[in-house]
């Protein structure tokens, strides 16, 4: 059963990597008097993470600010990182599946990972790229993402995608396996633009299931209902008033 570990300190954490290599699960957290707290205010500093963790599979890391990198974990299969506020980048994790990322005001870049599953990114206003490389993923939220530009290409698998206020985010690719879309507040994005016609439209996705279009002020996407007809069970569109479905 994974051994859940409570630090309030980086000489404890270290000390106890040196005396058991079998920890599955380590929590980093501001502690006081044995009880997890939720304040902002600084209890220890954590700079880097030990290099020496072969057998972790699962991290959750919380309110580290002088975290500036995330290093290589070769086995880590599940990574929570929220309040790290100097954190800036992330090296490989070839095996990670399940990543969520909230308020990391510095981070710009996240490596790639191709076993990622599920990726959960929160309110980091300065990353400007997501992975390039998850041929792997099947789930994807990006919220509150202002300098978010443009979403990855390469994500074959993706069956469900959550897009809300990135206001920077101009376009969306097409993804063949879409089964469920939620699209909130982007006032820049138009729609999807069909290869060599030059009409917006939804007909590259012949999976969608469930389609949510809120607050998308520019939206032209044609062709929902008379296309995807067989498909559909479930259509919302609010506040889009440039769209047309048919």
């Amino acid at each position: 059963m994974p051994m859940v570990k409570f630090f309030s300190n980086k000489a404890d954490l270290s000390s106890s990597f040196k005396k058991t290599q079998v920890s599955c699960e380590v929590f980093f957290a501001k502690c006081r008097k044995g009880r997890k707290i939720k304040e902002r205010e600084k209890v220890f500093s954590l700079e880097q993470l030990p290099h020496h963790m072969p057998a972790l599979k699962s991290l959750m890391v919380w309110a580290c600010d002088s975290l500036k990198a995330l290093v290589n974990m070769p086995a880590l299969e599940s990574l929570e990182v929220s309040y790290c506020n100097g954190l800036e980048h992330s090296h490989d994790m070839p095996a990670l599946k399940s990543l969520m990322v909230r308020r990391c005001d510095r981070l710009k870049t996240l490596a790639d990972m191709p076993a990622l599953e599920s990726l959960w990114v929160e309110f980091c206003d300065s990353l400007e790229q997501l992975p390039h490389y998850m041929p792997a993923l099947e789930s994807l939220k990006v919220e509150f993402c202002d300098s978010q530009e443009q979403l990855p290409h390469d994500m074959p698998a993706l069956k469900s995608l959550i897009v809300c206020r990135p206001i920077s985010l101009k376009a969306l690719v097409n993804i063949p396996l879409l089964e469920e879309l939620l699209v909130e507040y982007l006032p820049n994005w138009e729609g999807w633009r069909a290869g060599g016609s030059g009409e917006t439209t939804l007909t590259s996705m012949p999976r969608l299931r469930e389609a949510n279009f809120m607050n998308c002020r520019k939206m032209q996407t044609e062709g929902l209902l008379e296309c995807q007809a067989t498909r559909v069970q479930k259509l919302s569109v609010w506040k889009c008033p440039s769209a047309r479905l048919a």
